[in-house]
């Protein structure tokens, strides 16, 4: 295996022995508003000789312009765990240690205030992809956002956006928003941002998980405090009526006859920011939400299962991502190859632990 490699504004930190070790990255996705850049990563230097001390004439600083610099960490697989801007330094002058600080890089735009029109009726797939091309920002997953696109555009799912600089909304506000009204995930992963459109899992899940696997067992819950078995969703020229389940093919009906009505949040801002095009625009929106959170929603309606549980890096490393479907045969559950959506996972190198939360795909 090859050296970690830790370079930091184009110095490999590791091959001059200022770093011995550093911990891994968790990932996590999120479709809910406020939660897109939570990426952050530091690790701490030894800082015997002030190499990080920035006035220092020997330092890595000296006469260099090194806020947002880049940090690139490696493991010994040469596997990317973390590729970043440079935020900080924190240096203990009493224990010689060094902790730098790094965040995604979004860090250097999410606080931008942005203005975005759409010229005519686009999906919210295209309307993100274009607000990335007009704001510079490249590092988003190109295949995944024109998958999205060609869902929506299959589904006639359509918006106008309408978004001044006086709704003050920044780049990350207005991505996060984007993926809320498209019933999308929008997170950062391995420093790039995915805009994923959820649809209904269908194929062969991508790895196999049995009893044996498990390093510590599941916990297992069922998912109801993010159940979504109703909508009122406004689109153009409504007439103040807005499409709703209850006039349309009420898929979420057992649901909210045993549990009561759960209601995705309105999706029609007052400052008419997201519009959507018709009734078959908003109806696809709204049927997706109760897809994603109810299982059985047209017989035995539930809410969807979580489960958490751990398995061995030295097993898994190279089959987990925020991408992965997972078959899970449990035996105490009676789970025999039931699939689950991997939503968020944290490896530890040292105890050879992934930990991991799943979500059953409806």
């Amino acid at each position: 295996m090859a050296n970690p490699q830790v370079i930091v504004a184009g110095i490999d930190l590791w091959d001059k022995g200022y770093v011995k070790d550093f911990r891994s990255v968790s990932q996590q996705k999120s479709y809910q508003k406020d939660k897109l850049t939570t990426n952050s990563y530091s690790f701490e230097a030894r800082n015997f000789d002030d190499f990080f001390s920035i006035n220092n004439n020997d330092s890595i600083f000296v006469g260099t312009d090194w806020l947002y610099e880049d940090v690139l960490i490696k493991d010994r697989n040469s596997v990317t765990i973390w590729d970043g801007v440079l935020t900080g330094i924190t240096r203990n002058h009493d224990t010689k240690i060094a902790t730098i600080h790094s965040r995604d890089k979004l860090f250097t735009l999410r606080n931008r205030i942005i203005e975005y029109e759409s010229s005519d009726w686009e999906t919210i797939g295209d309307a993100f992809v274009n607000l990335c091309t007009q704001e510079g920002f490249t590092t988003y997953e190109k295949k995944i956002a024109a998958d999205s696109i060609i869902n929506y555009t299959a589904n006639s799912c359509y918006v106008k956006v309408n978004i001044n600089l006086s709704d003050k909304l920044t780049f990350q506000q207005a991505c996060e928003k984007f993926g809320e009204y498209g019933n999308a995930n929008v997170f950062m992963y391995n420093n790039i941002m995915y805009f994923d459109h959820w649809v209904p899992f269908s194929g062969t899940a991508d790895i196999t998980i049995t009893d044996d696997d498990f390093k510590k067992k599941a916990i297992v819950y069922d998912n109801e405090k993010d159940m979504i078995n109703d909508y009122s969703i406004g689109y153009y020229s409504d007439n103040d009526v807005p499409a709703t389940d209850l006039n349309t093919d009420n898929i979420g009906i057992n649901a909210r006859n045993r549990y009561g009505t759960k209601s995705l949040p309105e999706l029609r801002s007052s400052e008419g920011q997201i519009i959507f095009k018709d009734k078959p625009s908003a109806s696809y929106i709204g049927q997706g939400a109760i897809k994603r959170s109810v299982a059985n929603y047209s017989k035995q309606a539930r809410p969807i299962i979580g489960a958490q549980f751990d398995l061995f890096v030295s097993k898994f490393r190279d089959f987990i991502d925020l991408n992965t479907y997972a078959s899970i045969t449990f035996s105490d559950e009676e789970w025999n190859n039931k699939v689950f959506e991997i939503n968020s996972f944290g490896i530890d190198e040292e105890s050879d632990t992934i930990s991991i939360t799943v979500f059953e795909a409806t």
